[in-house]
């Protein structure tokens, strides 16, 4: 469309070998937003954040970081946030509505946050002191609150077109396996890679 940014907030099916100019769906005022149809420039941001936190009762078979190898078992609590967001903001060069010109924004916002249970085993070869190689494997359920909330804002921001927002719970499953290289400087306090 000529160098310009077209988005699809338009009512019926597009020609996209058409120009602006001759589009009948924008000639015949069926696009439904103002700063969107036309835009001469998107700006797009988006952020994913992940993290996890846990609490386990440990049960050894024999001790951690004393003899050659160690054997560990342990079961607890799991609790996991994941969150995305994602904004579009369609910039629209000056008209007669709006001089300056105009700028609007389409919002996305998820977020996870998942309360489980969980078992898992723990194999640890000490070599050295204070330094071991651990192997540890984790299984577990979870129930899982899921929200979504959807922003489209138009004419530079003044009237909102959509606002929409869910939520659902629902369950699944999750584990981990991993290799660590670990080394303990302090009693209570080590590094693992």
């Amino acid at each position: 469309h000529d160098g310009t940014l077209l988005y699809p907030f338009t009512i019926g099916k597009r020609n996209t070998k058409l120009t602006l100019d001759n589009d009948p769906a924008i000639q015949n005022g069926m696009a439904f937003t103002q700063d969107y149809a036309g835009a001469n420039k998107v700006k797009a941001k988006y952020g994913a954040h992940f993290w996890d936190a846990e609490l386990n009762y440990w049960l050894h078979a024999n001790p951690r970081w004393v003899t050659y190898f160690s054997f560990s078992g342990f079961f607890g609590f799991r609790y996991f946030h994941y969150n995305e967001d994602l904004k579009d903001t369609f910039y629209k060069n000056p008209s007669t509505d709006f001089p300056t010109g105009s700028h609007s924004d389409y919002k996305k916002k998820k977020k996870n946050n998942a309360y489980g249970v969980q078992v898992g085993a723990n194999f640890q070869i000490n070599p050295l002191p204070y330094f071991s190689w651990e192997f540890a494997a984790k299984f577990g359920f979870m129930y899982d609150q899921a929200k979504q909330k959807s922003f489209l804002r138009d004419e530079d921001n003044t009237v909102t077109l959509w606002h929409h927002h869910r939520e659902k719970w629902q369950n699944g499953v999750f584990g981990d396996a991993m290799a660590m290289l670990e080394f303990c400087f302090l009693k209570h306090i080590n590094i693992h890679a």
